[in-house]
């Protein structure tokens, strides 16, 4: 592995400061700075927010994303519907078909099970429901 010379902005090796040798660090500086720092940006954030201008923000951000969201939710069910693909709107819709074809299927079934019951007990079907007779050739 070949090493590159040092540049003219880079100190050397002897001449950079180390954190743990005989220079001492930025330490103590730096982080007197970071806390200055830190607490005039937390007061300046109090004071934004403690106005009444803040709410107004917020509540007029918030009104935004909802309508994006909106908008958003709506494109996105144009394009299925365009790709011509069953969407949100489709599967509920034949969610309810379904639902009405089942209850139909049981009321019928519930109907045989009756007829059978009553076939079964020597009852005739003509005296349950004359319209639902065979005809007679008589």
């Amino acid at each position: 592995m070949t090493s590159l010379p040092p540049s003219a902005d880079q100190p050397s090796a002897d001449e950079r400061p180390e954190l743990n040798g005989d220079r001492p660090g930025p330490g103590p500086d730096l982080r007197r700075f970071l806390e200055e720092a830190e607490s005039s940006f937390a007061q300046a954030l109090e004071k934004m927010v403690a106005g009444p201008m803040f709410g107004l923000l917020l509540a007029q951000t918030t009104e935004n994303m909802v309508a994006l969201s909106k908008i958003a939710r709506e494109s996105a069910d144009l394009a299925v519907s365009n790709l011509r693909i069953a969407g949100r709107r489709d599967v509920i819709r034949l969610e309810r078909q379904l639902g009405r074809t089942e209850d139909k299927l049981e009321t019928l079934l519930q109907e045989i099970e009756g007829v059978r019951s009553e076939l079964a007990n020597g009852h005739r079907v003509a005296d349950r429901a004359p319209s639902l007779a065979p005809a007679s050739d008589d």
